[in-house]
């Protein structure tokens, strides 16, 4: 989503074009909260999550799969992000009654 975008609406996005997104369970090396409640675009596959706590913050989802079999990949892992030394946030998300596994990272608040 573009920046200005974001700025334009104080880090929210229009009203009912958004889908509400629980991530839980979730751990890292940044201590990241063990659950947050998010935002994201109605269509498309959405990588950059909202929060909706008002820190601005966004979660960039870099790799998602099924937790249990079969473990089908709903989100590639893109080349060289497990060697690029971010704090990975490692998080559970329900899809079509299904539990995943996603891997992203939580960025800083923007203005913060």
């Amino acid at each position: 989503m573009p920046d200005d975008v974001i700025d334009a609406l104080d880090g929210r996005l229009p009203p009912g074009n958004s889908l509400p997104v629980r991530f839980s369970s979730c751990t890292g090396p940044a201590n990241p909260p063990q659950t947050f409640d998010t935002e994201g675009p109605y269509h498309g596959a959405a990588d950059t999550w909202l929060l909706t706590d008002g820190s601005k913050r966004t979660y960039v989802l870099k790799y998602a799969v099924y937790t249990d079999p079969p473990r089908d990949v709903l989100h590639a892992m893109p080349p060289g992000f497990n060697r690029n030394g971010r704090d990975v946030v490692t998080c559970h998300v329900m899809h079509d009654g299904r539990d995943v596994t996603v891997l992203g990272i939580l960025t800083p608040g923007r203005g913060n």
